[in-house]
């Protein structure tokens, strides 16, 4: 089954949440959250913390990560990991490919 995840990120003071914008289809130009694919044998919390550095630079010491829902899709043979988190301090984001942004 192919995994995948979004992460809900929370600003320090949880009064925005971190979106970007995407740069290539599928949805170019939308909005949507950061996450990705979990790699063949990798652990699902820690893939989460690898897509989330790799997409902004937050790192395990900003935000504390907490599985809270997945989704099942069996047509697609596909699960959904939803995960939150606030974080701890303010922090500089470091765009990868999509440009990033709060959004109340």
């Amino acid at each position: 089954m192919k995994k995948l995840n979004v992460i809900i990120v929370f600003n320090k003071e949880e009064d925005k949440i971190l979106m970007c914008r995407r740069t290539k289809e599928p949805y170019k130009g939308k909005l949507n959250l950061v996450g990705g694919k979990v790699e063949k044998d990798e652990d699902e919390l820690q893939a989460a913390y690898r897509e989330l550095e790799e997409e902004t630079a937050i790192t395990r010491d900003d935000i504390k990560l907490i599985n809270v829902m997945n989704f099942e899709y069996k047509l697609q043979d596909m699960e959904l990991e939803v995960y939150a988190g606030k974080l701890n301090k303010e922090v500089n984001l470091v765009e990868e490919i999509n440009k990033l942004l709060w959004v109340d």
